[in-house]
């Protein structure tokens, strides 16, 4: 068998699927032509069809199998093998973590509890399902120092089987064993080899060394540091999708470009890939979930026959693209967007989608002697910020203000200090109200009465956000200058944290927590080097109470959150709400985006209303 291998640089788990289409893209205007191989993209030389449509036809809720529909991706699969926390999609789609989120706890259509909107990444335990675990459970030790998760594997899930796949000849088919869930948790601890989804390996050293063992037919058991106990869950339990070992064998964990390599116990498998352009999955006939509320309540699932993913960089090809009905569903939109897209269109359904932002500022506050290791300078820095007018100018006044280190996010409101909270700090709330006579007495006092010059790292993306900021803290003193990289370089540069001054960044979600990465540890999230005595500790005791209490855990983080806001340790920016946006016909579809932590499988439970889809043309 032909094998494709490369070396691939890592990419980033915070730089997720959505991100990377609102902030990536470039806007030159075109459309698309879909073709029997993928799409022809012409760039600003062809009209969209306008055609009259016919009568729309409105059918019942009852699920209906078949039909094939068109999403979008960002950008291309960089590994087959779902070695990564956030695999791309389509890898996704063909394999399955432990446990992640309970599509029905959410609006499942119109038939859901609607106690979680899906709309972003969500981690809570009163809102997981099952998917190839049959229990997971954990408890702290008498020790005090280590806690122990145990899993049972289900029995009789079996990884999908293509009879013109060879790789899936090789699997046959088999089943999933509690066998394949010890190698794959093992493996992402303690593989050092370099392949694009080392990302565990690579960021989280506290995890070198950890191997579970069997203590049953279908169950293990994992050892971690007490506080570190949930951490590990998440990472594993729904970061770590399971794949057969011996496909492992047969690529040797390098960066797996062929795609035949992807065979998981998923809903889909790949079935054809044009690099650059397009991936198609087709449905697993024997994938083991059903659905689990609405019409079709005990229906085996998905019900779609092929998704195709396109893969479209430019923002106007990708919103062409929708208008036409080539894509069933665009998110990440802007409200202007958002707006001028569904103007006219009233088969275009629409929902909130999750919040987003430009990347935040970070700096090198290890570093004694320079401005950023004096907190003065730092909170100068934020008083230099005018938040509320680059809000009010960029996001209509919609945005987030304060958002770091967290944002606020429904089901994590205990841990989210607001401005407008009657015990938050003046301390804290005056760094958010644009001072600049205030922001240079402190520079004065800190020993730069004139100013200074900085640099911060960034991509080209970022260069007309902080054009914004250079100008407000150019009266205050602070000249900024630009380190432009593009993505592969900067992503080194951050990752080996050798920026000399700042650097913009992305952080952790509120459902990454009550994982701690954005202000403990080393981590590309803790790109300001934040290393405190008094948090690593609250830190580590919140982590403990976590084990048993989330609420209290979300009030000892609060508290954190109030020690560290004074510091000025990362200037935040607005975080603002996209949109998602869908065609009528598809079906049992609310707006969702990531069905549990990281996880964009919301595909696996739509479906296709045929007649109305082609009664519209699509």
């Amino acid at each position: 068998m032909m094998k494709k291998l490369g070396w691939m640089v890592i990419s980033c788990v915070m730089v997720l699927s959505l991100m990377i289409v609102s902030c990536e893209t470039k806007d030159t205007g075109g459309t698309v032509k879909q073709e029997d191989k993928g799409q022809t993209v012409t760039v600003g030389t062809e009209e969209e069809k306008t055609d009259k449509k016919e009568e729309i036809v409105t059918s019942s809720d009852k699920p209906q199998y078949g039909g094939t529909i068109t999403l979008l991706m960002g950008l291309d699969v960089n590994d087959f093998l779902p070695w990564s926390l956030a695999p791309s999609a389509p890898v996704q789609m063909c394999n399955d973590w432990l446990w992640n989120g309970d599509w029905a706890k959410g609006p499942a259509g119109g038939y859901g509890s609607n106690q979680v909107g899906w709309e972003t990444s969500t981690n809570l335990r009163d809102m997981k399902a099952y998917y190839l675990a049959e229990n997971i459970r954990w408890e702290a030790n008498d020790d005090g120092q280590t806690g122990n998760v145990y899993i049972k594997v289900k029995e009789g899930i079996n990884y999908s089987y293509d009879p013109v796949s060879p790789v899936s000849q090789l699997v046959g088919g088999r089943e999933l064993t509690a066998d394949d869930v010890l190698w794959n948790f093992n493996m992402r601890m303690n593989d050092s080899r370099a392949h694009p989804g080392a990302y565990i390996y690579l960021f989280f050293p506290w995890m070198h060394g950890i191997y579970g063992e069997k203590i049953g037919p279908n169950e293990i058991m994992f050892t971690f540091p007490v506080g570190r106990l949930l951490d590990g869950i998440m990472f594993l339990c729904d970061g770590t999708q399971i794949f057969p070992p011996e496909i492992d064998e047969e690529y040797k964990a390098e960066s797996t470009t062929d795609w035949q390599a992807c065979v998981g116990a998923g809903p889909f498998m790949i079935d054809d890939y044009v690099p650059s352009n397009m991936v198609s999955v087709k449905r697993n006939p024997n994938y083991w979930d059903t659905n689990p509320v609405g019409p079709g309540k005990g229906d085996r699932l998905p019900y779609l026959d092929k998704i195709k993913y396109l893969i479209i960089q430019d923002a106007s090809t990708q919103q062409a693209a929708f208008r036409s009905g080539k894509l069933a569903q665009l998110g990440a939109l802007s409200i202007e967007d958002k707006n001028m897209m569904v103007r006219g269109n009233p088969e275009i359904k629409q929902a909130v989608g999750g919040l987003m932002a430009q990347p935040l500022l970070g700096m090198r506050t290890d570093r004694p002697g320079t401005p950023y290791a004096d907190v003065r300078v730092r909170r100068a820095m934020m008083m230099a910020t005018d938040f509320y007018e680059i809000n009010e100018g960029l996001y209509q006044g919609l945005g987030q203000i304060l958002t770091w280190p967290y944002w606020y996010q429904k089901g994590y409101e205990d841990l989210y200090l607001s401005l407008d909270d009657p015990d938050c700090p003046n301390e804290i709330k005056e760094l958010y109200i644009y001072n600049p006579e205030k922001a240079k007495e402190l520079l004065t006092q800190a020993g730069y009465p004139g100013g200074f010059k900085g640099e911060i790292l960034m991509t080209e993306t970022s260069v007309d956000y902080y054009s914004i900021i250079k100008d407000q803290w150019a009266k205050v003193g602070i000249e900024l200058e630009f380190n432009i990289q593009e993505f592969g370089a900067y992503w080194g540069i951050l990752n080996s944290y050798s920026y000399e001054e700042m650097v913009v960044a992305a952080i952790p979600p509120p459902s990454s927590w009550p994982e701690v990465a954005g202000y403990t540890g080393v981590t590309s999230s803790n790109f300001s080097k934040i290393d405190d005595e008094w948090v690593n500790e609250a830190a580590d005791h919140m982590r403990t109470t976590a084990i048993t209490d989330l609420k209290a855990a979300m009030r000892e983080t609060r508290e954190i959150t109030k020690y560290l806001l004074p510091g000025a340790w990362v200037i935040p920016t607005p975080r603002y709400p996209t949109y998602t946006l869908w065609w009528s016909w598809l079906k049992n579809y609310s707006g969702e985006n990531s069905v549990g932590w990281l996880a964009f499988n919301w595909s696996k439970w739509v479906w296709v209303d045929q007649d109305m889809k082609d009664a519209m043309g699509h």
